[in-house]
């Protein structure tokens, strides 16, 4: 898959109306389009009074709602189809796969017919913001996901800028130490809608605004994502780390963990 192809699906409705959405591949044009920002833990947002939601529970599973309207709660669940789950199998191996589709796990809490999966991602996981409105005095922010219809299905959580789409299962335990699945598993999730998905912007953690200082007086002027590792973009173009599994390596910084390695 490409990132940098321009690729666009065109769906004419059943009302007569069209909508025409960027591809799974285009992330990246995507990203240049909107801002980053991540979305926020328990103990760092004031949905859950910066605590862990449930007390007792060693290592819940660090879930982030969203909506398909500018409103609070959980919005419709989305279909997951035969292609999703091959892509999740692609992505994790079957028996991962399988584990997050226990309803414990989180994703899917209640088994339907068709699958469906809840209007979520993970905590510590990065979106793209592709724009914000106003409803009732509170700001709300419209993410980018993969179309859960979507059939052209390719990349992993380490490729360029798939992070922002393809996410990594976390909990979280009461100490504060994020974790992974289960008995220690990697677990990766594609971030997936059927529409629009709204999140209050109190709840995400925006990334620096570009251009953004570097101590040295260079700007950044793009943000770039591979896996663990997010480097920022001169503007000729070179690229500098800015963090990793280590920690930050510049005067940039955001105060969001990041998920387990």
């Amino acid at each position: 898959m490409s990132p940098l192809r321009e690729t666009f699906k065109i769906q004419i409705n059943g009302d007569g109306s069209v909508d025409i959405t960027p591809v799974a591949g285009d992330i990246t044009s995507i990203k240049k389009a909107g801002r980053i920002a991540t979305m926020l833990v328990d103990m760092q947002n004031p949905k859950w009074n910066f605590a862990p939601r449930k007390v007792g529970i060693p290592a819940p599973p660090q879930t982030v709602t969203f909506n398909n309207v500018m409103r609070d709660g959980k919005g419709e669940r989305v279909p997951f189809t035969n292609n999703m789950l091959a892509y999740l199998i692609a992505l994790n191996g079957p028996v991962v796969a399988k584990k997050i589709q226990i309803p414990s796990a989180g994703w899917i809490n209640n088994p339907t017919v068709p699958p469906t999966v809840e209007s979520l991602s993970w905590a510590a996981n990065h979106v793209i913001v592709k724009g914000t409105g106003i409803f009732s005095g509170i700001e709300y922010s419209n993410v980018h996901a993969i179309n859960c219809y979507e059939t052209q299905l390719s990349g992993t959580f380490f490729d360029k800028d798939l992070r922002l789409v393809i996410h990594k299962f976390n909990a979280v335990t009461m100490s504060g130490r994020m974790i992974k699945l289960g008995n220690g598993y990697n677990c990766y999730t594609p971030f997936i809608s059927k529409g629009d998905l709204w999140i209050r912007s109190e709840y995400l953690e925006f990334w620096p605004a570009l251009p953004f200082a570097l101590d040295d007086g260079t700007e950044i002027v793009e943000y770039e994502l591979y896996g663990h590792s997010y480097y920022g973009i001169r503007a000729d173009g070179s690229r500098i780390l800015l963090r990793d599994s280590l920690g930050f390596k510049t005067n940039w910084k955001i105060n969001s963990p990041d998920v387990p390695v």
